[in-house]
């Protein structure tokens, strides 16, 4: 373990020109939270996960009724999407 300092000036400027401090917390209930000066953005993660969650039952189904070529088919889907997802809200 090595301690570890980190300077906690600001290193961004708002409008005026006055430092300014911002903050981002990536969550799973709330996939990110952003601090800014003009107030606070919150992305709700809910619907994301319940999204996940029904490609996991999709998969599963089909796997159970042996549909290998189905699962192949849609390969990829949830993580091409997620990645857009992803991108969308850093942007």
């Amino acid at each position: 373990m090595l301690p570890l300092k980190v300077p906690t000036t600001p290193t961004v400027c708002d409008g005026s020109g006055a430092p300014t401090a911002i903050g981002v917390d990536l969550g799973i209930v709330r996939l990110a939270t952003a601090r800014h000066p003009g107030g606070v953005f919150v992305v709700n993660g809910k619907p994301i996960r319940h999204r996940r969650e029904r490609y996991v039952a999709l998969r599963k189904r089909l796997q159970r009724h042996r549909r290998a070529d189905r699962v192949r088919a849609m390969r990829g889907k949830e993580r091409r999407w997620m990645t857009d997802l992803n991108h969308k809200v850093s942007r």
